[in-house]
């Protein structure tokens, strides 16, 4: 009998005071983020010399993580935390190529990449689950403190997805949760799909 693949949520580390934190998109697409809830490609539209600079409200906050923090609902990948999720099998995501930026303006890594997971999937129990949608856009949420999967909806080749109601939300199996510890990336928290709470991670 195959057992059940047990999901987690890819959440950022906010115990890294340290952390760079990125909040300042590149200003070709500040009023187009909306873009990156879609799960579709976006390499044509994406600016090829996208800039993101470190928060200046932050400034002791220097350090870089495989998984860098951010604001933007983003996943912001290292050059290893994207090797990971490639040699991993992980065939159903995008990388968009960025630079990150210091307080002072100079260049930090030219080495990180926005990593657009592609094809949303429809797989939350919303009956089962308790969570608020967003006032403006109905078919989003905009909080969960109770999330719960529907397996079965789920592709099971996937090793890595978002939600289609809350594509912020990026969901890893267990399996590429070891490898990924195997690697001893940085800046995330695994977080197991029954314990996720918006208001705590």
């Amino acid at each position: 009998m195959t057992q059940p693949t047990r999901y987690f949520v890819l959440a950022k580390n906010r115990d890294m005071e340290d952390s760079a934190i990125l909040s300042d998109p590149p200003k070709q697409i500040d009023d187009e983020m909306f873009m990156f809830d879609k799960g579709t490609s976006l390499a044509k539209w994406f600016p090829s010399d996208a800039q993101f600079p470190m928060d200046p409200d932050f400034p002791k906050a220097r350090r870089l993580c495989d998984f860098q923090h951010n604001t933007l609902g983003l996943l912001v990948v290292s050059r290893e935390a994207r090797a990971t999720l490639e040699e991993s099998g992980c065939d159903n995501v995008e990388y968009l190529p960025i630079s990150i930026f210091n307080h002072r303006g100079k260049l930090a890594s030219a080495d990180y990449a926005i990593a657009n997971v592609l094809e949303l999937v429809d797989g939350m129990d919303r009956e089962r689950s308790t969570y608020e949608n967003n006032p403006l856009i109905p078919s989003k949420i905009i909080s969960c403190s109770k999330l719960v999967l529907r397996e079965d909806a789920i592709p099971r080749q996937l090793r890595i997805f978002r939600l289609t109601n809350a594509p912020g939300i990026h969901i890893i199996t267990e399996s590429l949760k070891q490898e990924m510890e195997k690697r001893g990336l940085t800046g995330m928290l695994f977080v197991p799909i029954e314990e996720y709470d918006t208001d705590i991670f």
